[in-house]
């Protein structure tokens, strides 16, 4: 069975793009044998007939409607009022009940009636974002894959069954194969001793088929499945704010085996995101608390790589914002189950079930279907948001929220535009100042502190410092510890200009790590609850850390002032913490006071 599409887009701005898709369309060994015609508006000679009313009577008669989103609503060439052409066509496709897909280009800015059109699309169609022509290809062989599947014209095995015919046992790695053997030793499962052949091992999982190695062998056990698959690939993304667009802080495209991908891209996020200090339950140390749960994360991550399309040529994308997470997966959910349904308890739906049984093997994932579960009730004792789980075009997208302050939380507090406006901004930049508030919403500096103080009072702001230095902090977000942008060259000692402070509120990249602290066996038997408060043991962290840290950067951090800290390191005493050399460039140390002048700073 063969189907009619129809390309729409703005022509001038999606030149390139419309010719190549045709092309592309008509000429790959795949779906080439489903189509049977691709429209061009600019394929089409004159014929006395209206153009309107050609590529009008072509969106209706067609099966499959593309369309191409970018920054112009309307043609450099066209008229610009009414509803453009693309619309026109879109409209008439949704009117006769044919397939849409639309693609929105990755641009920084699209006009008012693009993104109303862009709105409009939104609830009704598929649709996906994409940058150059290898994306949009990919987006459009997966939307072509799904429609097809649902039609029931594929007719394949599951794909993680399926022969890899060009893969050998040279294409094995050794070095994970004894990684596995040994991760299910420590599980009890001992059927294979640690120096199990790899033949051995693969046989075992049913992954070696007489002399071919199934696709899952190769994914899992693989010394490089991107050889074969280059859909293995895991993309990662870290997003200075809340909108898909670069310049990116970091980006990474990582490859290797199934297990190899959920190390690196969890470590990616868990990098990125910033920490905050816990309670001091289990020792004298407060521990370094994410602000998205690491089992939260995981599970976005592993659920990604194993119940992926794998017929879909497109990649895993991990996508990490100002305010939330992103894990972008090619695929639906399996036809018998819902996304509703994902939110309550449910029975397993496995997709690539040798996949998964392999992870379950050595417990990095639950097969009877608890793993959404966990995600969601590991985000709750966050105090998070519960995940949303929704499609975006050919894709699954997991959400996870950074913190409790969405749209609609913000909005049943009552809070004005500007307000809600601010609370983005603090997301976005850690901190907002009156003076900031009045400039970035045009309002007096006696509303800017009313507004402000609103949202303090009801939770959403917290008040850190005094004064000229004081601002505004997401509560949540209360002494965190931030993460610090690869090949961006931060300062930790703050610079004086014109009288005001301006500071970098990031530690140094070592502070990141802070969970525990080493002290000398005299030392630590005299650290405990009783003996130093919470503040006190974040002082000690952060000097534990960085030795040459002022008192003031101290505060900084911590959100309190100068002289609550000078109290936080006179009660350290106990651990016989004392400051050693001139006052701006001397350093901390453990031991015995000194009998000469006291150098506290």
């Amino acid at each position: 069975m063969k189907f009619k599409v129809f390309i729409s887009s703005v022509q001038d701005e999606f030149a390139a793009e419309r010719r190549k898709l045709k092309d592309w369309l008509k000429g790959d060994s795949f779906v080439s044998r489903f189509v049977e015609s691709v429209f061009l508006f600019e394929d089409v000679p004159a014929k006395g007939r209206s153009p309107v009313d050609v590529y009008l009577d072509e969106a209706r008669a067609s099966d499959v409607y593309i369309g191409l989103i970018g920054s112009q609503y309307y043609g450099r060439k066209s008229v610009k009022r009414g509803v453009s052409a693309t619309e026109r066509e879109y409209d008439a496709a949704v009117s006769a009940g044919v397939e849409c897909w639309v693609y929105l280009s990755n641009v920084e800015k699209r006009d008012k009636k693009a993104e109303a059109f862009v709105r409009k699309v939104g609830s009704a169609a598929t649709w996906a974002k994409y940058e150059g022509f290898p994306e949009l290809r990919d987006a459009v062989f997966s939307s072509f894959v799904d429609f097809l599947d649902k039609r029931h014209l594929l007719v394949v095995s599951d794909f993680d069954i399926m022969a890899c015919p060009q893969a050998r046992m040279e294409d094995i790695s050794t070095e994970r194969v004894s990684w596995y053997l040994e991760m299910l030793h420590r599980h009890g499962k001992k059927s294979l001793p640690l120096d199990a052949s790899p033949q051995k091992l693969l046989r075992h999982l049913g992954m070696l088929k007489g002399k071919y190695l199934t696709n899952a062998g190769v994914l899992l056990f693989g010394t490089k499945p991107q050889d074969f698959y280059y859909q293995t690939t895991l993309k990662c993304a870290w997003v200075e704010g809340t909108v898909y667009t670069r310049p990116f802080l970091d980006t990474a495209k990582f490859e290797g085996d199934l297990f190899a991908l959920l190390e690196q891209g969890r470590n990616f996020v868990m990098s990125r995101i910033a920490h905050s200090r816990g309670l001091r339950t289990d020792g004298p140390i407060a521990p370094s608390l994410p602000e998205i749960p690491e089992e939260a994360v995981e599970e976005a991550i592993v659920n990604a790589l194993i119940h992926r399309n794998w017929h879909s040529s497109a990649s895993v994308e991990i996508r990490l914002f100002a305010d939330r997470l992103e894990v972008w997966s090619p695929g639906h959910l399996p036809p018998d189950i819902t996304i509703p349904e994902l939110y309550k308890e449910h029975d397993s739906h496995p997709v690539n079930k040798e996949i998964l049984k392999a992870f379950d093997k050595i417990n990095v994932i639950e097969s009877l279907g608890t793993g959404i579960e966990r995600m969601i009730a590991a985000c709750h004792a966050s105090g998070l948001p519960t995940p949303v789980f929704e499609y975006h075009g050919s894709a699954f997208v997991v959400t996870i929220l950074k913190d409790a302050w969405t749209r609609t939380a913000l909005e049943s507090l009552d809070l004005n535009p500007d307000q809600i406006k601010a609370v983005s901004y603090v997301k976005v930049n850690g901190w907002i100042s009156s003076s900031r508030y009045a400039e970035l919403y045009k309002v007096p500096m006696r509303t800017s502190s009313r507004e402000l103080g609103e949202l303090a009072h009801k939770g959403v702001f917290v008040l850190v410092g005094k004064g000229r230095q004081s601002r505004y902090e997401l509560k949540s977000n209360r002494a965190r510890i931030a993460p610090i942008a690869p090949n961006v060259e931060q300062q930790t000692k703050p610079q004086k200009n014109k009288g005001k402070f301006k500071a970098n509120h990031s530690l140094s990249p070592q502070t990141t790590q802070i969970t525990t602290i080493e002290l000398s066996p005299e030392m630590a038997s005299q650290v405990s609850p009783q003996n130093i408060s919470d503040g006190a043991a974040c002082v000690l962290a952060l000097i534990k850390s960085n030795d040459q840290i002022r008192t003031h950067e101290i505060a900084l951090e911590l959100g309190v002032s100068k002289r609550t800290v000078l109290r936080y390191i006179k009660g350290l005493s106990v651990v016989g913490l004392r400051h050693e050399g001139p006052t701006k460039k001397g350093r901390w140390v453990f031991g015995p006071k000194s009998k000469g002048k006291r150098g506290t700073k």
